[in-house]
C-alpha cells in the first residue's frame, strides 16, 4: 500500500511544524503549501509549494492536477478562503480537516459552561462585531465554519472542523506562555486583575496533533465538529502554580484592580486573565474520537523546562519592554498596603 498523501496548508510556524514532524514519522507523504517566508526543518524530507493561499489563480495553478487523501487546512481565517478551498477540494480528498478555535464561542453571548459543540450562532450577522479583538477574530472562523458547514449539508464536502482551546506548546511564535513563564522564574511578582478570575482549558499542541491524526484514521469523524482542549481545568494561580512547581521556584502574585494595570500596563499585560469562565467541554472527541488529553502538569511542566533550559534566545519583547514597569507597579502597592 502506497503511504497516504497529505497537503497542509501552513505547515511553516508553530501548530503545522508539530503536525508535519507527527505525519512523517507516522510515514505519511507530505505536501507543505506556504507563502515560503518562514523557514522550516524538513528540507529535502517534504514537497514545500510556496504561495499565498489568497492568491487563488496562483493557488489553483499550483494544485489543479493534484488530489490528496488528505487536507490538514491550519490557516483558513475567513469565509472567503473557507468557500474557495471547499470549491477547489471538493472531489480532490477524502477528508479535509479545518482548524478552528474557540475564539467561535464568543458569539455567543448567553453561554453557559461547560460550552459544547452546537454553542455557536448560525446567523452571525453581515459584518464583524468589535474590530481588532478576539471576538472579531471568532466572527470571521465562524463565518469560515458555516461556509463548510454548508459544504457538508448540501454537497456532502467530506469536513472535520476543530476547535482548540488557546494552544501552547515548543515553537510557540506568539509566546504567551514563555512571557508567564519567564515572569514565574525571575521569582518577581506577577500582576493579575482582580477582577478576572475565570478558569480556562488550554490545548497542548501534541494534544491537537493528536485529534487531527485520530480524525485521519476515523472515517465516520467526518461531518462532525469537535472542541479539542488539554485535561484540566485551571484558574490563572493553578496555571502559574503548575509552572513554578515545574521550576521549583516559590510564586508570589499580586491582584491589582484591572482599570489600574490597563492604565499602567496597557490591556494586553496578561493575556491568559479571562473576565469569566470559559470552558469547553471534550465529551464528544472523548467518546466519538477516542481522544485521549495529556495531564496538564505534566505538559505544561514539560513546556517551562524546555523554555528555560533549551531556548537560547532574547526573552519576548513584551516581557523586556514591560516587566520593569510591572515591579514598580508591585512596589508601589505593597508601599500602599495598610
Amino acid at each position: 500500500m502506497t503511504n497516504p498523501t497529505v497537503l497542509i496548508i501552513g505547515g511553516g510556524k508553530f501548530i503545522g511544524r508539530h503536525l508535519v514532524a507527527r505525519l512523517l514519522s507516522e510515514k505519511y507523504k507530505v505536501t507543505m503549501l506556504t507563502r515560503g517566508v518562514t523557514p522550516h526543518p524538513f528540507e529535502g524530507l517534504v514537497e514545500w509549494l510556496k504561495c499565498d493561499r489568497d492568491d487563488g489563480p496562483e493557488f489553483d495553478a499550483l494544485l489543479h492536477r493534484r488530489a490528496f487523501d488528505y487536507v490538514i487546512d491550519v490557516i483558513n481565517f475567513n469565509a472567503r478562503q473557507a468557500s474557495h478551498v471547499v470549491e477547489f477540494f471538493f472531489g480532490r480528498t477524502t477528508r479535509y480537516i479545518h482548524i478552528s478555535s474557540a475564539a467561535v464561542y464568543l458569539l455567543n453571548r448567553m453561554r453557559v459552561n461547560p460550552l459544547v459543540e452546537t454553542d455557536t450562532p448560525s446567523d452571525i450577522g453581515e459584518s464583524p462585531p468589535m474590530p481588532g479583538s478576539m471576538v472579531e477574530y471568532g466572527w470571521h472562523k465562524r463565518a469560515a465554519e458555516l461556509e463548510i458547514e454548508k459544504a457538508v449539508v448540501e454537497k456532502g464536502f467530506p469536513a472535520v472542523i476543530l476547535r482548540p482551546a488557546v494552544v501552547s506548546g515548543k515553537y510557540d511564535y506568539t509566546q504567551r506562555d514563555l512571557g508567564y513563564i519567564m515572569r514565574v522564574k525571575d521569582g518577581g511578582p506577577i500582576l493579575l486583575p482582580v477582577e478576572r478570575c475565570g478558569s480556562h482549558r488550554h490545548c497542548d499542541v501534541s494534544d491537537l496533533v493528536d485529534a487531527v491524526m485520530l480524525c485521519l484514521e476515523r472515517k465516520e469523524a467526518t461531518g462532525n465538529i469537535y472542541n479539542i482542549t488539554s485535561h484540566s481545568i485551571l484558574s490563572m494561580p493553578q496555571y502559574l502554580g503548575l509552572i513554578a512547581r515545574a521550576l521549583d521556584v516559590k510564586l508570589e502574585i499580586m491582584f491589582v484592580p484591572y482599570e489600574r494595570l490597563c492604565n499602567e500596563l496597557g490591556r494586553g499585560f496578561s493575556p491568559f486573565a479571562y473576565e469569566m469562565d470559559f470552558i469547553q467541554d471534550i465529551h464528544r472527541a472523548r467518546c466519538e474520537l477516542g481522544f485521549r488529553p495529556a495531564r496538564s502538569d505534566e505538559w505544561l511542566g514539560e513546556l517551562a523546562r524546555y523554555c528555560i533550559e533549551e531556548i537560547k534566545s532574547e526573552p519576548p519583547d513584551e516581557y523586556t519592554q514591560r516587566r520593569e514597569k510591572e515591579l514598580a507597579l508591585a512596589g508601589d502597592v505593597k508601599g500602599n498596603s495598610p
